[in-house]
């Protein structure tokens, strides 16, 4: 044993040789089970069957009840979070993948999991983003940009969309991030002061600056967890078009397009801080949905009064302001 020299010295200061004995015995028998089960991997699964009718009544948002050590990232059926790297443990890869894995049961409380699948991110790979403006009938832009893209790459039966990690999307384009996977996030507004937030599908994991322009709006999990779809419903509603959505349990949430029209600067900041090492990401791709054309001149002595003038400052505030720090770094813009 690693620390039995240790133990023996400590035993000469106590007054019986009881400590070394009662510490000796219980990893005695741990490492015959771990022999006897084949694997640390196959002893800890049976050591929560054990005691999956207790673990089955608890969850957290927090905590990953797997292990006990990180905070969870993936919602299972039965309403368990569990981290990464129990994922990647307790699963099995994909045959015609190796990045491609299947959680069939959850290691929690052993419920199935209907044959769950999660996309990894490779070990050697950088984090790729996509960046998708609010735009109201102008977020069908994007779609048609992502879908020149696939032309012009020319591959059969090629989904331009699992080629992206981080996706985050504003108003209208949310509900388009939304449905391509991997770590997803939304803009919205809340109602009451107009502060910015997120909504994510990955649980807050990672490790971020304590000062944000933004917060995260919390997942929950089993009875508490917040509905994708109030999300949705939250962050595609436009002012004086749709009302505010409640989402539950925390106040009334709208368009994140006031708050953050362009997502990428926010994008950019999760990439960063999913990635173990802080390592920025290797692609990113901002698309935006256009702009109006400029008023003609007989309509500028209106468009010059002070209400339009702060109308333009804020809305120019939504979109590139605190981006530029992040662009200086990403080497590169397309033009048509």
């Amino acid at each position: 044993m690693y620390y039995r020299g240790p133990f023996f010295r400590m035993q000469t200061w106590s007054f019986h040789t009881g400590p070394l004995s009662a510490r000796n015995a219980p990893f005695s028998s741990q490492f015959v089970e771990i022999q006897a089960a084949g694997s640390s991997r196959d002893w800890h699964e049976q050591q929560l069957a054990k005691r999956k009718d207790i673990l089955s009544q608890f969850k957290s948002e927090d905590t990953c009840f797997s292990c006990i050590r990180r905070r969870p990232q993936y919602t299972l059926p039965c309403g368990h979070m569990i981290c990464q790297v129990c994922v990647r443990i307790f699963s099995s890869t994909s045959i015609t993948d190796p990045w491609l894995v299947e959680v069939k049961a959850c290691p929690v409380c052993t419920a199935p999991t209907h044959d769950l699948t999660i996309r990894l991110v490779p070990d050697t790979s950088r984090l790729r983003v996509l960046s998708i403006d609010g735009g109201g009938i102008r977020g069908a832009a994007p779609l048609g940009f992502l879908k020149a893209l696939e032309d012009e790459v020319g591959i059969p039966n090629f989904a331009i969309q699992r080629h992206f990690d981080v996706k985050f999307g504003t108003s209208s384009d949310c509900s388009f991030a939304s449905h391509i996977g991997s770590h997803v996030g939304v803009t919205l507004t809340r109602a009451r002061d107009g502060a910015g937030f997120i909504a994510t599908n990955y649980n807050q994991a990672g490790c971020r600056p304590e000062i944000l322009d933004y917060s995260h709006l919390p997942s929950g999990c089993g009875q508490q967890a917040v509905k994708w779809w109030e999300v949705l419903r939250a962050a595609t509603s436009a002012p004086y078009y749709f009302d505010g959505k409640r989402v539950s349990g925390h106040g009334i949430y709208q368009d994140g397009g006031l708050a953050f029209n362009n997502p990428a600067s926010i994008a950019l900041r999760e990439a960063v801080a999913l990635t173990p090492d802080g390592a920025e990401p290797s692609i990113l791709l901002s698309l935006g949905t256009g702009s109006s054309a400029p008023l003609r001149k007989y309509l500028s002595i209106v468009y010059e009064t002070f209400p339009f003038r702060v109308g333009r400052a804020l809305w120019h505030r939504t979109f590139a302001a605190p981006v530029n720090p992040y662009f200086s770094k990403v080497h590169q813009f397309l033009s048509p």
